[in-house]
């Protein structure tokens, strides 16, 4: 048991196949984060905050202030560094700027040629690293009925393991997020969009007084039914 939570707090906390990771570059992870008892609360740790109209809305109100600076859908192909600056190769034209930051993860940009070529450890770094793979459900009730029991937050060590994080909004209806990460998550792809929803739901009903298992055996949309489910990267939402 204390091996299988371990494993399943490293998958959700990392996202990645903990066969592929070190225990030293885990361990220097986690060094660098304050460690798991900072990862993972959602009282006082990572997890405590909720972006209550979604981290997507400070996108847009920046590049609201921005305005015509801002270029979408220039997807860059190269780039050419020289004593003017840089010039970007882009998939809608070329851009010359002065500076150029690349901010994709690595395994998208090892995708950018460069003009002179970057230096071996930057192409290693790219080479080597992979995306991880999480794996959320969100799940919608008209009210957070657990709080009045207590925290929704949940881990389940059953395969696939799963966190469960309340993430309400203020006044707003009951959510509960669940995540399933590194190659459990992968295996969720081979099935059905109502097996899924069983396989996540139906082992937390005792958890939660019986109400995430219900609304499965109806034909209709149900408004306690989870309204989204997908597979995403290894960017987690906070609450």
């Amino acid at each position: 048991m204390p091996r299988r939570l371990l494993e399943v707090l490293a998958l959700i906390s990392r996202t990645a196949d903990l066969e592929r990771m070190s225990v030293a570059a885990m361990a220097q992870m986690l060094r660098h984060q304050g460690g798991l008892r900072t990862v993972l609360p959602t009282r006082g740790g990572a997890q405590d905050s909720l972006f209550v109209e979604g981290v997507g809305t400070i996108v847009e109100r920046l590049a609201a202030d921005l305005g015509p600076a801002l270029r979408t859908g220039h997807r860059v192909t190269a780039m050419v560094r020289d004593e003017q600056g840089v010039l970007l190769h882009t998939s809608a034209g070329e851009v010359r700027v002065r500076r150029a930051i690349v901010t994709v993860p690595p395994p998208l940009a090892r995708h950018i040629t460069h003009e002179p070529p970057l230096p071996p450890a930057r192409i290693a770094l790219e080479r080597d690293t992979y995306m991880g793979s999480v794996y959320k459900a969100l799940a919608v009730y008209p009210m957070p009925f657990w709080r009045a029991r207590g925290a929704g937050d949940a881990i389940v060590l059953d395969k696939p393991g799963r966190a469960a994080f309340d993430t309400t909004a203020p006044g707003g209806p009951g959510h509960l997020c669940f995540l399933i990460a590194g190659p459990e998550a992968r295996e969720l792809d081979g099935f059905s969009a109502d097996a899924r929803r069983r396989l996540l739901l139906f082992p937390l009903a005792d958890l939660y007084d019986g109400r995430p298992a219900r609304s499965w055996n109806s034909d209709r949309p149900h408004p306690t039914a989870p309204i989204q489910t997908g597979t995403g990267s290894n960017g987690v939402r906070n609450r």
